[in-house]
């Protein structure tokens, strides 16, 4: 979550939130005699003995190593869907899903939870300082999670706040390769050069006009890539060799070449970043063979880094984003003006559509840029 989309709704009144576990979602299903976890492989978690029940199916982070399931929403409880009902109703159904768990000596727990009811920032500061620095929880917290009610399961909206430090993205790492002669891929003694890849659509590569980066057919054969969904170089365009990672020989992570890492920008210089591996996603290994994972997706990458270039403080919960150049959105007064200026700007878009160069003067948020692109 950025500044810009929690200025949004802020304040956040009549959102939950809760804290964000260091695990992997995971999906726990109670059917028949059977009780698993769906998350990156099937986790059995035992039986319910010979009567089988009503199905029950919860979502939430699992923790693999010790077979711990945290519950933070519920689809089905004892065979009835609550998919339509806004979070707000299903989080009763939740607390009793979990102790379905608990009756068959699953380690099982709620997130806990607070329902935001003040705009007063000194009670919301108290609110997210009582989930993010609670001391007695089983897990590590890195972040916390707004949720939004009054929506359905599949539409309800969660957002999710890091501190800069453990804002990390996934990146699929290729070992550049060599005899390119590209100058930006200028060899280090005592590091070995690999290249940086998130995942995009064929449609949203098309749309940005991309390319590719010097040596990515040899990575990636035309033959055995998907032309929907793709692998792409980090390119941010405020940094476009964002994509390229010096890998220290003397690194304890080796053999990183075709895996997914998780990595953490420690600072940017003149022509590369200082990128910083935290572990290797072995959770998503299978997602990459599948061709459907390829790191972050390229949008939630380019918002991670915005993070990192402009952070959001946990301060900035409770009293708003600060150093905002817009401060609120535009109220309704001026809604007739705007579909007139819209219209006259959408008119001549159509006429200018398809140039080599276009400049946008007093550009604003943007929003002009999805217009000529889509013209």
């Amino acid at each position: 979550m950025t500044k810009a989309d929690y200025m949004k709704f802020y304040p956040p009144v009549g959102y939950y939130i809760t804290d964000k576990a260091d695990g992997i979602r995971g999906i726990a299903v109670i059917q028949d005699t059977q009780i698993y976890v769906v998350a990156d492989q099937l986790y059995s978690l035992g039986t319910t003995g010979i009567e089988p029940l009503k199905p029950t199916i919860l979502d939430g982070e699992f923790m693999p190593e010790k077979k711990e399931f945290y519950g933070f929403d519920v689809i089905m409880y004892e065979g009835n869907l609550l998919t339509q009902q806004g979070f707000e109703t299903r989080i009763e159904s939740l607390s009793k899903g979990i102790k379905v768990l608990q009756a068959f000596n699953i380690k099982a727990e709620m997130k806990p939870f607070i329902s935001l009811t003040s705009a007063d920032p000194n009670v919301l500061l108290k609110n997210f300082e009582s989930i993010f620095k609670k001391k007695t929880r089983p897990y590590s917290i890195d972040g916390i999670i707004l949720v939004e009610p009054g929506n359905s399961y599949l539409n309800t909206n969660t957002f999710k706040w890091k501190p800069t430090w453990d804002n990390t993205l996934d990146f699929l790492v290729r070992k550049c390769p060599e005899s390119l002669n590209v100058p930006e891929y200028a060899p280090k003694k005592g590091f070995s050069l690999h290249l940086l890849f998130v995942g995009i659509s064929g449609e949203l590569f098309k749309k940005l006009a991309l390319n590719w980066c010097p040596g990515y057919t040899k990575l990636f054969p035309v033959t055995q890539r998907n032309q929907n969904y793709f692998p792409v170089q980090f390119q941010p365009s405020d940094f476009p060799l964002a994509f390229l990672y010096y890998h220290p020989d003397t690194s304890s992570f080796s053999n990183i070449d075709g895996k997914v890492l998780e990595m953490r920008c420690l600072k940017r210089e003149i022509n590369h970043v200082s990128w910083e591996i935290v572990k290797i996603r072995e959770d998503r290994q299978q997602d990459l063979k599948t061709g459907g994972y390829f790191g972050n997706d390229f949008k939630t990458a380019e918002l991670t880094w915005l993070n990192y270039m402009d952070p959001f403080s946990f301060e900035e919960l409770a009293k708003g984003p600060s150093g905002m150049y817009f401060a609120g959105a535009k109220t309704g007064i001026y809604r007739a003006q705007t579909a007139l200026i819209s219209f006259i700007k959408q008119e001549i878009i159509q006429k200018i559509s398809h140039q080599s160069w276009v400049i946008d003067l007093g550009i604003g948020k943007g929003q002009d840029l999805g217009r000529y692109l889509d013209a």
